[in-house]
C-alpha cells in the first residue's frame, strides 16, 4: 500500500523457480489493473503505467515453495499536487528584491 496514490510503479522479481505470477493494482480497495505472467530464476521488471491505484498486490503460484525476491522498486507520480516550499518561496522573493534594487540604483 501506498501512501499517496501513484500514477508509475515497477518491480525486479526473481521468482527462485518457475511459475507464474498475478499482479493487481487497485484505488481505495478497488480493482484498477491485473495482469499475469510468467517468473522464474531470473529477474525481470513487472509494473503499472498510465493508472491511478494505491496499492499493489502480487499473488505468486510457482512450482517451489522458495523465496521471492523482490527489488529496484521504483515509483512514478503521485497525483497530489505540488506546492514550492516555504524556503523556495523566500528565495524566489529575495532575488525579485534584489533585482529590483538594483534596477532602482540605475
Amino acid at each position: 500500500q501506498f501512501v499517496n496514490t501513484q500514477t508509475e510503479a515497477a518491480f525486479g522479481l526473481v521468482g527462485n523457480s518457475p511459475g507464474t505470477a498475478t499482479f493487481t493494482a487497485l484505488l481505495n480497495g478497488s480493482v484498477v489493473e491485473s495482469f499475469s505472467a510468467g517468473v522464474g530464476v531470473f529477474s525481470l521488471f513487472y509494473g503499472f503505467t498510465d493508472s491511478l491505484f494505491d496499492e499493489i498486490q502480487v499473488e505468486l503460484n510457482l512450482s517451489l515453495n522458495a523465496p521471492s525476491i523482490f527489488d529496484n522498486i521504483q515509483f512514478g507520480h503521485t497525483d497530489s499536487p505540488t506546492t514550492p516550499e516555504p524556503a523556495a518561496l523566500l528565495s524566489l522573493l529575495a532575488l525579485v528584491f534584489c533585482d529590483a534594487m538594483t534596477r532602482k540604483r540605475e
